[in-house]
């Protein structure tokens, strides 16, 4: 053999030594499981949470179309996983331990959510107004055309004021400023025609 050989026959023989020798160092561990309803089927479309309880980074993932999550990465330490779905109670489990280059498996059953019956009201009391004492209130169209024709006096808008509560022009009197018998205080003008 010659001498060339021989030294390519040592190289490699030496490179495939080493390759099952080196061992890659994995410093990051998942976390995975499968989350099923009570009758033991999968849930897809589940929020799930991994949240490292020692330095509080929070993770989170859906679960797929066979219910199934995975955390890959996951610094080492102590997790909580949370698991929430519509129709579901809550789940949480806490100090499920993540070491590197491991899988550490956490199924979930969910059980269902109690239903409740909420009555809700959206229509809110009339607040009374304690601050200030004006009185407000609006006058439709349709009371100002429904308002009684007084003979050669027409019709008298500020008649409407009597309809409200406490209101009054003077002691004793009903006599709206536009009245006839009062032509000095009259606010609108008729124009003839």
């Amino acid at each position: 053999m010659s001498m060339r050989r021989v030294a390519l026959s040592v190289a490699v023989l030496l490179a495939i030594a080493s390759s099952r020798t080196g061992h890659s160092q994995v410093l990051y561990g998942t976390l995975t499981g499968n989350v099923t309803d009570p009758a033991s089927a999968a849930v897809p479309g589940v929020s799930v949470e991994a949240t490292n309880q020692e330095t509080n980074v929070k993770s989170d993932t859906t679960t797929d179309d066979r219910g199934i999550y995975r955390f890959t990465n996951l610094q080492p330490g102590q997790y909580k996983v949370s698991v929430t779905a519509k129709a579901f109670r809550a789940y949480v489990q806490t100090n499920i331990p993540v070491q590197p280059n491991e899988i550490r498996r956490v199924d979930v059953q969910l059980q269902l959510a109690q239903t409740t019956e909420t009555v809700e009201v959206s229509s809110a009391a009339v607040v009374l107004q304690t601050d200030k004492a004006d009185i407000h209130t609006e006058v439709t169209q349709q009371e100002v055309t429904e308002l009684p024709y007084n003979g050669t006096e027409g019709k008298n808008f500020q008649s409407l004021l009597f309809l409200l509560p406490g209101a009054g022009i003077g002691s004793g009197t009903n006599e709206a400023n536009s009245e006839a018998g009062n032509p000095q205080r009259a606010a609108p003008r008729r124009i003839p025609g």
